[in-house]
């Protein structure tokens, strides 16, 4: 394969078949492709996935996934952290988002499903996007991101800020 330098995420067809494109380069179904790299948008950086886990080590990243299960009732952890899981398959013509008043740790649990997608993703630096309140930068997020919709926090008063124009 010749080196690539990709702008987005998401999979894509390679020389060698299928492989999902992220921060790090891309990971088929072998593990890391070779010469593939990503220049990603600063908001993007961080999602950088590791190399596939031993048998250990997905046991305990899994165990570690489900566990958001207990911070918040069914209602809120079931479809966010399915949505999590839903995104690896392709393309959804649904979207998640987690709304509610001030101080109900909606941006804390958001914070956590964004680190299943690079553990750079850290509550203090990388806050989902519509936390922030930047209109002008949701537009890019689901053109960078491919498949990977990383929004779940845009409550009724954010969606029309993030609306396409």
């Amino acid at each position: 394969m010749k080196d690539e330098l990709m702008a987005h995420t998401g999979w894509r067809r390679l020389d060698g078949g299928w492989a999902y494109l992220h921060g790090g380069g891309a990971l088929g179904g072998t593990g890391a492709v070779a010469g593939v790299e990503a220049s990603l948008p600063a908001a993007l950086a961080p999602l950088i996935l590791p190399a596939p886990p031993t048998a250990p080590e997905l046991r305990s990243a899994i165990c570690a996934s489900l566990a958001v299960l207990d911070l918040a009732p069914d209602r809120v952890t079931v479809p966010t952290l399915g949505a999590v899981w839903r995104s690896i398959l392709g393309a959804a013509d649904f979207s998640v988002f987690v709304y509610g008043a001030t101080g109900r740790f909606k941006t804390a649990l958001a914070s956590l499903l964004q680190q299943h997608f690079g553990a750079g993703f850290a509550a203090h630096r990388h806050r989902p996007q519509a936390a922030q309140r930047v209109p002008t930068g949701c537009g890019l997020w689901p053109l960078c991101a491919g498949d990977c919709r990383v929004d779940p926090v845009a409550g009724a008063e954010a969606r029309p800020r993030c609306a396409p124009r």
